[in-house]
């Protein structure tokens, strides 16, 4: 079993090259598939290696991007929580990657130096140490932490904190996609403040299951704080609960219990990043604020469908794909705006199509993938979001999308189903804007 599986694309082997020498000059064992001997089975060495590594490093550049290999290696490693992005060079990941911390590293040339390099190190060592307790253990990494990573700059002037997965308090383990999803949306709203330190969501949900000691997981993430807590869903009830503690003294500096209404969701995830913020006494931009408070759906119903799906899709059972699908149709007819409903069917349709299975092509997978980075452009632009989008195909060459805003003169022309390539423009008034 190798510690860390490099995926890349066949363009970028020397890049990669580059990669395994110094993870393994850092002490960590490497596959790639560069190591593949005469005769040996291709997929099945390539799966076997992706199954067993503890990190998967997936370089990201404008080739891999669009590569299926590598899409479909990140979407596997992503389910294993052993997914370690890295940015080779510019270029617009896939939008289902878009929300995951990624390490830019597309100055780097192998100096082992380079504190960006070192701080990826440092990251790759505690996912591999977390992957290596068993389930349920106790999490030791004092250790680790003083000789095993490199050292970084302790970063007194700027907290850090680590979501950890809210506990399934339902009594029903399907329910479990739920809590998730809540942890998940808190991590990218705290993400969104600059003044603060963020750990990973796979980072924090390498620590699922596992009892862990608050000053060790400090250590191990190089966070200040950690913040806990619970879910319970009963029917359209909720009951959030969640404590923020500092890590070395193992104290509790703020608490809180949510007793609502599902309709209520985003405004209990909005009062938990805001409570956090003003615990750690840091001071929030207007434009974070704005990002925190802004949902890419407003429709509760159509939310947790979703949540639904994605938890699907984090199992990595292929049989549940046709049911993302479905589940997905459901999300955007209820909400033709929400990208990530858009973004998660793109991607089920994709995998069951490179599977030649009947009924799903690359061409629909695109055109909704494509209407996902849509309305993504027009959610970062704050505008009132398409409110009649058809997702099945389409006869035309080009379909406009309109706001459902009356006064507003935003509208966006795209290929649908790939008769007109995978190309999109905003138009605000006269000025044109880029899809990225």
């Amino acid at each position: 079993m190798a510690d860390v599986f490099i995926s890349y694309a066949r363009e970028d082997v020397e890049t990669a090259r580059r990669f395994a020498a110094a993870f393994q000059s850092a002490g960590c064992s490497v596959w790639w598939d560069d190591e593949l001997r005469s005769g040996e089975a291709f997929d099945e060495s390539i799966e076997r290696a992706l199954r067993e590594a503890r990190a998967v490093v997936v370089l990201w550049s404008r080739t891999s991007v669009i590569s299926r290999w590598v899409r479909a290696e990140a979407t596997q490693a992503d389910r294993n929580r052993t997914l370690v992005p890295v940015m080779i060079e510019s270029c617009q990941r896939p939008i289902i990657f878009e929300l995951t911390h990624t390490t830019d590293l597309s100055h780097w040339r192998g100096d082992t130096d380079d504190r960006a390099w070192q701080v990826l190190v440092g990251d790759v060592r505690r996912l591999i140490e977390s992957q290596a307790a068993p389930r349920g253990a106790q999490v030791n990494t004092a250790s680790s932490s003083t000789t095993a990573r490199p050292s970084r700059p302790a970063q007194s002037s700027r907290p850090g904190v680590v979501i950890l997965p809210f506990v399934n308090m339902s009594g029903d383990p399907e329910q479990e996609y739920f809590s998730d999803g809540v942890t998940e949306d808190i991590i990218t709203d705290l993400g969104c403040v600059s003044a603060l330190s963020v750990a990973s969501r796979n980072s924090a949900f390498s620590y699922k299951g596992k009892t862990v000691v608050p000053a060790q997981i400090a250590r191990a993430l190089n966070v200040t704080h950690v913040l806990e807590g619970s879910v319970r869903k009963s029917g359209n009830r909720v009951r959030i609960t969640a404590q923020l503690l500092e890590a070395a003294t193992d104290t509790q500096i703020w608490a809180e219990r949510y007793d609502r209404t599902l309709d209520d969701i985003f405004a209990i995830q909005d009062e938990i990043s805001k409570a956090i913020v003003t615990a750690l006494k840091v001071k929030l931009l207007p434009a974070e604020k704005a990002a925190i408070e802004q949902r890419s759906t407003t429709n509760c119903a159509a939310y947790e469908l979703f949540l639904m799906a994605r938890g699907f899709q984090r199992k990595g059972s292929e049989r549940l794909k046709p049911v993302i699908v479905r589940i997905c149709r459901r999300v955007v007819e209820m909400d033709p705006g929400f990208a990530k409903g858009w973004a998660l069917m793109s991607l089920a349709e994709a995998e069951m199509s490179q599977r030649g299975l009947e009924g799903y092509s690359i061409a629909s997978a695109r055109a909704n993938g494509l209407r996902g980075r849509c309305c993504s452009i027009l959610t970062t632009h704050d505008c009132t979001i398409i409110s009649r989008v058809p997702w099945r195909s389409c006869r035309t060459p080009t379909q406009p999308w309109t706001s459902s805003n009356p006064g507003s003169t935003r509208s966006v022309m795209v290929g649908c189903c790939g008769c007109s390539g995978t190309t999109a423009s905003t138009r605000f008034g006269s000025t044109p804007v880029s899809s990225r």
